[in-house]
Formats: structure tokens, C-alpha cells, sequence
């Protein structure tokens, strides 16, 4: 079977492969998402220079944002994510530039941190171009399938 990986751009930043902003929040309301946050940071770690660890914060300045990061707390535990309620303080100290400590209360993901997309791309794409894999630079202008998804037409005029 050929395989032919196919981005608008495999350059610094211009296809989808380098759009991401970086910063990886895994939490999400989503339980499916959260574990795909966790499972994509593990694989992150892995690569030297894929994945910093800077944490992560969420700031409440009113009772009813307290109340909402009490809730996110319990369902982030609930999913095995290290999180917790600091002091304004704590949380001034984490930002200085951006959190000033009156009255605010913070969630704090220890764990959240920035992913260097240009790094893990690089990564990711060492593996299979030893093995064979294409990479294309083009845009897929079509899906072809009849039942099942057989290639697709791209501006290079190629069904890979």
C-alpha cells in the first residue's frame, strides 16, 4: 500500500501542520477531549524540545467564577489531571504581568504547558519518510470513496 501524506505546506507555519498557537490546555468539559489532550502531552514529552510544562490558569474574580472554577477542579480530578485552587498570591506570582492579587482566586493546571508544533511536526515526519511514506505539498480539492475513502484529487492534479 502507498501512503502519501498530503498538507498545504510543510514550511515554518504555513500549512495546518504549523497553525497551532501552542499553549496545550488539557482540561476541557469534553471527557474524549481530555484524554486526547493527556495522551497528545505524553506523546509530546517524548520529544526533546516538543513540550514545556509551564502551566496553566484560569482566574475567577467574581462568586460566581469561583464557583465555576470549584467545578472544573472536582471534573478535572475526576479525569487524573493534577489541578488546584491557589491564592491570589500564588497566582500573582505565576504571572506577575498579567494577575495583580485583589481578590482574585486561580486554578491552577501544573501540567498545561506550550507545544513547539515545528518541533513535533519535524518529529512526527522523520518516522515515516524513512519508511517510504510521500509527503505532498498541495491542496486535496476532492475526496475520492465509493464505500470507503480511496485518495483524493489535489492542485499538484495527483491522486496520492
Amino acid at each position: 500500500m502507498k501512503v502519501t501524506i498530503v498538507d498545504r505546506a510543510f514550511e515554518r507555519f504555513t500549512g495546518s501542520t504549523g497553525c497551532a498557537p501552542g499553549f496545550v490546555g488539557q482540561f476541557n468539559e469534553s471527557e474524549v477531549l481530555t484524554r486526547l489532550a493527556i495522551d497528545s502531552v505524553g506523546e509530546y514529552l517524548k520529544i526533546p524540545g516538543g513540550f514545556d510544562p509551564v502551566g496553566g490558569l484560569e482566574v475567577a474574580t467574581s462568586e460566581a467564577g469561583v464557583e465555576k472554577l470549584q467545578w472544573r477542579l472536582e471534573a478535572a480530578k475526576e479525569q487524573g489531571l493534577k489541578a488546584e485552587i491557589i491564592s491570589p498570591e500564588q497566582a500573582a506570582e505565576l504571572a506577575p504581568d498579567i494577575i495583580k492579587p485583589d481578590n482574585v482566586l486561580a486554578l491552577h493546571f501544573p501540567v498545561d504547558g506550550t507545544a513547539d508544533g515545528e518541533t513535533i511536526a519535524a518529529y512526527f515526519q522523520s518516522g515515516p519518510r524513512t519508511r517510504g511514506i510521500e509527503f505532498l505539498e498541495a491542496e486535496v480539492t476532492k475526496i475520492c470513496r465509493s464505500n470507503e475513502i480511496e485518495g483524493a484529487v489535489t492542485t499538484k492534479n495527483r491522486r496520492p
